[in-house]
């Protein structure tokens, strides 16, 4: 049996060779024919072609999720993508595509070739200096709905999940992350992805560590429009659906309308109202939030950041909470820089029905010791409970069903401030509880190869009439990460 899967697993390494390397040859004849590469520094105006490509090899010490005699497992991943985009001053518009093809030693009954699709879809529109429109979209579908679970680990230079582009709001994390406009953690890829950096599972926050079958689905539309040099008006819509094997589908529907304004060269306030109504769960069908928050953003030094939002929330079967957010933000040397973030809202979670409410800590740290050399890690604490004030929700990932409680979470993509919240009542509800872990080590070699060495460590546990034992899954990988932008010049 081992001979077997190592020969599948050396055909499949030459097969995904030959592909990368023929992919490496027909853009250098490209770039030879004078289409040109733009390497090193930021993409300037003009269409791009960037494709990607990555290969893993990792060990997995729980491929099924289990909780008592977990299955260990060494697995190479190949995840070839491509990001087309045309970038300008006023408009810019950016659709990027990654799949990953996994081949288990141990294990043949679990290999794929597409185990994980990424696809997103980013537009950025100023028509003139005051006003700004934006456009997002993300799908992710993965055969195994734990992987939301653990942290991500980017390749160099690749933002954390949610790093948002130039006028966008970070989304809401997976398993041990935040909400809408809160602090990425999941190991999802960002709502817009770096460029040729292939990704994983869309950020949102997650329970399950079940191998099953889950997707979700995320558009949002915004607009930013400047009053005068202080005062800026900010409108978002965020639509989200979670699809998982067994269960019906959830969807959420969330608006934010906010006005902010500059008061001193440090501090900024805002005023933030959000409308959110989620279906799909029958015993939540139609319910509504609304949610009224205050924020400040001061500027300590250059170097030190903080913010805060807070206000309350109002559901429609009469529960009433409490939003809130804070993040804290240092670059403690020109190579080094820290984020704190803590949220509390409500929102879809991968692994439960109907609506949570989900509290969420994360810290990050990265430090750049040498020019090629980039370290990061990241760790995070998630409690999530349902929302409602008689709801009865039902988790899909084996851990638990519950009732009413506290917690935080928000969709991918979402816009607006992180609203966070807290229910009035807490009585006879599961609660999971997840811990995560990453630690990244990417060392450049070219201009377009980088090697990654990678570690990722989830611990979910769940409290209540029907918890569940404690599930953990350790991932320690090394990858080669090739991409290579690609500007195409038309009239030359």
């Amino acid at each position: 049996m081992l001979s077997r899967a190592g020969d599948r697993l050396r055909d499949a390494i030459v097969v995904a060779a030959q592909a990368g390397a023929g992919m490496a040859v027909l853009l250098l004849h490209g770039h030879a024919s004078g289409q040109g590469a733009e390497l090193g520094g930021p993409l300037s105006p003009g269409l791009y072609a960037i494709p990607s490509f990555s290969v893993a090899e990792e060990f997995r010490s729980n491929v099924f999720g289990t909780a008592r005699s977990p299955t260990s497992d060494f697995v190479t991943t190949f995840t070839p993508g491509l990001s087309l985009g045309y970038r300008s001053e006023p408009f810019t518009l950016l659709g990027s595509y990654a799949l990953t093809s996994e081949v288990y030693a141990d294990n043949p009954d679990l290999d794929s070739a597409v185990a994980r699709q990424v696809a997103s879809l980013g537009l950025r529109y100023s028509p003139d200096r005051r006003l700004s429109l934006r456009l997002d979209g993300t799908y992710t579908d993965t055969n195994n709905a734990g992987q939301f679970l653990l942290p991500f680990t980017p390749a160099l230079g690749t933002p954390a999940p949610g790093a948002p582009s130039a006028g966008a709001t970070a989304p809401a994390t997976g398993g041990a992350g935040t909400t809408s406009g809160g602090t990425a953690g999941g190991i999802g890829a960002p709502i817009t992805p770096a460029p040729g950096t292939p990704g994983g599972p869309s950020v949102i926050p997650a329970v399950s560590t079940q191998r099953i079958h889950a997707s979700v689905i995320s558009a949002s539309t915004g607009a930013s429009y400047a009053l005068n040099v202080q005062t800026t008006l900010d409108a978002n819509y965020t639509y989200t659906r979670v699809r998982e094997s067994g269960t019906p589908d959830n969807a959420e529907h969330q608006g934010t309308l906010s006005a902010s304004r500059v008061f001193t060269p440090q501090d900024t306030g805002r005023l933030t109202y959000k409308l959110a109504v989620f279906e799909g769960n029958s015993q939540q069908r139609g319910l509504t939030t609304n949610s009224g928050l205050i924020g400040w953003t001061h500027q300590f030094t250059p170097l030190l950041t903080a913010s805060a939002d807070i206000g309350p929330r109002f559901d429609s079967d009469g529960g009433v909470g409490l939003d809130a957010s804070a993040s804290l933000e240092y670059r403690f040397l020109e190579q080094a820089s820290a984020a704190l973030a803590y949220t509390h809202g409500e929102g879809l979670v991968v692994g439960r029905q109907g609506a949570s409410i989900v509290d969420t800590v994360t810290a990050s740290v990265s430090y750049v010791p040498l020019r090629d050399l980039v370290l990061s890690l990241v760790g995070s604490f998630s409690r999530t409970d349902s929302l409602g004030s008689s709801n009865t929700g039902t988790t899909t990932g084996g851990v638990a069903t519950g009732s009413t409680g506290e917690g935080v979470i928000s969709a991918p993509g979402a816009s607006g401030t992180a609203t966070p919240a807290v229910t009035t009542s807490n009585t006879g509800s599961t609660v999971e509880t997840v811990y995560a872990i990453g630690l990244t080590a990417s060392y450049r070699l070219t201009q377009t190869l980088s090697l990654r060495g990678y570690y990722q460590f989830s611990h979910n546990e769940s409290s209540g009439p029907s918890g569940a034992p404690a599930v953990d899954n350790h991932v320690v990988g090394v990858a080669l990460d090739w991409s290579y932008p690609f500007r195409i010049q038309w009239f030359e």
